[in-house]
């Protein structure tokens, strides 16, 4: 909204930028359910912060979270496709058949909507083992289920795997950077992600979120060792 709404309107059509929302949304709710979930699940917490610290050993405080450092996190892409199968963000656009078809024994005529159901099949003994358990390490080799959806919508979602691996990335390197800036604090209490269409943290569930003090002064010795100060209020 605002100002920065009608710039990306202006950059890129209004229809464009309701594509753009369609993903953007999901993804952000992602990333919440990941740092509420890192935050009950502190054993995985501490595991992804190692690899976080191996991983951006020798970057800069504000060099950027790429592909090639995100593929040095294999715990966090495990850790993010079991939060994501655990707590889908939304559910796939419905479709419309063109035409007859058989689905498990069953005719579908014609003009029969249908639509995946994420909160159902991500929970399929046939396809993961102790479904209701949050367990990230059933993604770590082989056979640990079919990816999960996160049910874009629109062309992000008509684009299929290529736009599901972009949001995944993005919500893995926002992850990433958020706790490499700030000491995330969820109340291990709040209550579980809910809401349709967008399956979300509730707006009443406060992150807390306090600067951590070695990547400021990391930032701040950068700039200043390159001539650059920041401006006090």
């Amino acid at each position: 909204g605002g100002e920065k709404g009608a710039l990306l309107a202006a950059a890129l059509g209004e229809g464009r930028l309701a594509d753009a929302l369609d993903a953007v949304e999901p993804t952000a709710a992602l990333v919440t359910s990941m740092l509420a979930m890192a935050e009950r699940q502190g054993g995985w917490s501490a595991r992804l912060a190692a690899e976080q610290k191996a991983a951006l050993t020798g970057a800069g405080p504000e060099a950027p979270i790429d592909a090639a450092v995100l593929d040095e996190m294999p715990l966090l892409h495990a850790f993010a496709l079991e939060t994501l199968r655990t707590q889908p963000p939304t559910r796939p656009q419905r479709l419309r058949l063109e035409r007859d078809t058989a689905a498990g024994g069953v005719s579908l005529p014609a003009g029969t909507v249908v639509a995946a159901e994420p909160f159902v099949g991500h929970f399929l003994p046939a396809d993961y083992a102790s479904p209701d358990s949050f367990d990230p390490e059933r993604f770590l080799g082989a056979g640990g289920g079919p990816p999960p959806s996160l049910g874009l919508c629109g062309p992000a979602g008509e684009a299929g795997e290529a736009s599901r691996q972009l949001a995944l990335a993005v919500a893995k390197a926002t992850f990433v950077q958020l706790r490499r800036m700030f000491e995330i604090g969820v109340a291990l209490d709040a209550p579980p992600p809910g809401g349709y269409p967008l399956h979300a943290l509730p707006d009443s569930v406060d992150l807390k979120a306090v600067a951590n003090m070695y990547y400021e002064l990391q930032r701040g010795a950068a700039k200043t060792s390159s001539g650059l100060f920041y401006e006090k209020d």
